[in-house]
Formats: C-alpha cells, structure tokens, sequence
C-alpha cells in the first residue's frame, strides 16, 4: 500500500527543507525546533554507528506492534536511538577524543 511510504517521504522532505533553510545562513537560535537537531547533529556519528544494532536488536518487538502503533513506536525508536547515541558521546566519544587531543598536543 502507498500510505506506508508517507513517514519516509515526510522524513526526506523535512530533510531537504532543513538543507534548504541552513543554507540561507539563517542562524540555528532563531528557531526553536533546530536546537534538538544541532544537538543531533553533535551525536550524528554515534548515532549512525548504533542505528543498525539498536534496529535489529528491537525489530522483533517492533514488528509485533499493531499497524496503528507503527507511528507512535517509530517515534519511541528514535528516542532510544538518541538517547543512546547521547550516551554513547559522553561516555566514549567524548572523553576519547579528548585524551587523543590531549596526546597529540604533548608531542
């Protein structure tokens, strides 16, 4: 059916306008809704790195869920991707980067 490509295509328009917008030079601070996703953008690494593993870890759960749920799970899904790619900055990322810096500014 073509109602289940709707997500996919809203997620790629929205995408495509974010471009366009960013590339007017129209600063982040003005508005509200791209805040979140500067701060998605900081984690888009860690994020790209656990998108898979997270996916097949939880499409068992994800695929049992009635098609009316598929939005609301979608979206719980990438809260958890989020979160876990938040976490995985801090914890790793972070302070890896900064005792690499750390090492290289020594010598």
């Amino acid at each position: 059916m073509a109602h289940e490509f709707v997500y996919a295509t809203s997620i790629i328009a929205f995408g495509a306008a974010l471009i366009v917008l960013g590339s007017t030079g129209v600063s982040a601070r003005f508005f509200v809704i791209l805040t979140p996703l500067a701060a998605l953008g900081r984690r888009s690494y860690e994020v790209y790195l656990t998108h898979m593993p997270l996916l097949l870890l939880l499409l068992p759960i994800m695929s049992s869920a009635p098609n009316a749920w598929q939005p609301l799970v979608f979206a719980s899904y990438l809260l958890v991707l989020f979160l876990v790619g938040e976490i995985l900055g801090a914890w790793f990322s972070d302070p890896a980067n900064r005792a690499i810096r750390m090492a290289v500014a020594e010598r």
